[in-house]
């Protein structure tokens, strides 16, 4: 874990047993937490009777997320080390002499008493509670070029992959994905410890295996389509608009990321920034997810750009022509099968419950789709794929769905996952080869994938039109400057700067 800002502290308790004398002492807490996550620790002069908080999420500008119990924290410490978290290199008698002084600090904590509380504000009644954090730093270009031209910026964004198909590629990827509040909805100090201590030391290692079956001469298939996609959204923009739109992708997990991406844009002078997370369906998982990286980023730049984004494009015309037509096209060499089966992926049931559109919009982009391909209803059928742990997901659930339908006397299904932007380890390998094989193996005769819209003309088409219908009041395509009065124009700005005093 990455750590750009300092929380500073010592602890001083009193020594059980001893606390009649009032005697006290003083335990390096860096020296406990620093093995735990990784981070420069440093606490100031906190009373016995004064609630400790501990940041578990630190990100610059630091925020203070939680308060923990010291009982708590003492279960995740002990936990982690016994789970050999990354990096800890502690043997079983150095955990034994940290959970005594975890004990210290959890008996002189449960004083406190009413005075714990677990949220994200703090509540303290004794003395103050001081930290010294590092004011933010805000970032910029006092270099600035003033004959520079302005640009709009699109930020085509997609989930992520690892660097390689291997089980420390993916444990990194791993780490990085499942840590996302967006993805995970389980407070930290309970799902770090099942996280490191359990799912990052068994899944990568299985994962690596399913990501070397679809890994390609390119790398991972998802960065290179991406890639395609923005570069044929970039040529077809730039002949609508000329060179003043700039696309660049990132990955929400993993590289090319985010900061990565809005800094090339920065760099680029783009003051518009049009963010499009090749999501067709909202979710929280997801797009928001995006946003939320989106706004880590920008919160620590000087000079924000205008900021527009497209959070949705389920029920996009274009689009939805784009998934029938493809469709079409794979029937007319494959023939029609028994079933169709639109397979998206899932979410949590109780995500839905708590009000996520996902469910909704899935179900709105298949049934658009069916009715442009005049398809009856025992033509076609929505389902959910990629389930993972032991609570309730969204139904029908895709492998459940195909080990039945044989039985029905659905000898042929056709899948295609819409919610899919390009082809990758869940369309590639969970679809195409192990729920081929369930469907095959229940007495299934003929099975076949339909590849995701991925750099086809109908899709690049769609997005581009999405994108330029979004640019609406920042740019317009029947009135383009020419590229000598933009030089022209930059040229009287910069003289006008400098005649001001400006350096550039």
């Amino acid at each position: 874990m990455q750590c750009q800002g300092l929380l500073k502290a010592d602890v001083i308790g009193f020594c059980p047993g001893r606390a009649d004398q009032g005697e006290e002492y003083q335990i390096p807490l860096t020296r406990i937490l620093n093995p735990l996550y990784g981070i420069r620790w440093n606490v100031d002069n906190i009373a016995f009777a004064d609630v400790f908080c501990t940041v578990i999420d630190m990100h610059p500008p630091v925020s203070l997320e939680y308060v923990i119990d010291f009982r708590l924290l003492q279960f995740v410490a002990v936990g982690m080390m016994r789970g050999r978290y990354p990096g800890m290199g502690y043997g079983i008698g150095k955990v034994d002499r940290l959970f005594r002084r975890m004990q210290y600090l959890a008996n002189a904590a449960a004083i406190v008493g009413d005075e714990f509380r677990t949220r994200t504000d703090i509540f303290y009644k004794h003395e103050r509670l001081r930290y010294n954090v590092p004011m933010p730093k805000y970032t910029g270009n006092p270099d600035y070029q003033h004959d520079s031209i302005p640009r709009i910026g699109i930020l085509m964004t997609n989930l992520g992959t690892p660097d390689a198909p291997t089980a420390a590629a993916l444990r990194k990827y791993l780490a990085e994905f499942l840590a996302d509040p967006r993805v995970i909805e389980v407070p930290k100090i309970l799902w770090w410890p099942v996280l490191h201590g359990i799912i990052l030391r068994t899944r990568p290692r299985r994962s690596a295996e399913a990501y070397e079956k679809v890994w390609t001469s390119e790398g991972s298939p998802l960065l290179a389509i991406t890639r395609r996609q923005g570069d044929a959204v970039q040529r077809l923009l730039r002949e609508r608009l000329g060179d003043s739109v700039k696309v660049v992708i990132a990955m929400r997990y993993g590289e090319p990321s985010i900061r990565q991406g809005l800094e090339e844009l920065r760099a680029a002078n783009a003051r518009r920034i049009l963010l499009l997370p090749l999501y067709p369906q909202y979710a929280a998982a997801t797009t928001a997810s995006t946003f939320d990286a989106v706004s880590a980023v920008l919160k620590t730049w000087r000079w924000l750009p205008g900021l527009r984004m497209i959070d949705h494009y389920h029920d996009d015309p274009g689009y939805i022509s784009a998934l029938a037509a493809a469709i079409e096209r794979h029937q007319a060499t494959h023939g029609r099968p028994d079933r169709l089966i639109f397979s998206f992926h899932g979410i949590p049931r109780h995500y839905f419950d708590a009000g996520d559109p996902y469910h909704c919009e899935c179900q709105k982009t298949a049934r658009l789709v069916a009715e442009k391909m005049q398809l009856g209803d025992n033509d076609w059928q929505l389902t959910f794929q990629s389930r993972f742990g032991p609570r309730e997901w969204l139904q029908p659930y895709t492998d459940v769905t195909l080990k039945g339908l044989p039985a029905q006397g659905v000898r042929h299904v056709q899948v295609v996952c819409p919610g899919f932007a390009a082809d990758c380890l869940e369309t590639l390998e969970e679809i195409n080869m192990q729920n081929r094989e369930f469907f095959i193996n229940a007495g299934g005769e003929t099975f076949s994938y339909i590849p995701a819209l991925n750099d086809d003309e109908l899709h690049i088409q769609a997005l581009a039109d999405l994108i330029t219908l979004h640019l609406g009041g920042w740019i317009n395509e029947d009135d383009q400057p020419s590229p000598e009065s933009l030089a022209q124009s930059g040229a009287t700005s910069r003289q006008r700067a400098l005649s001001m005093g400006a350096k550039n």
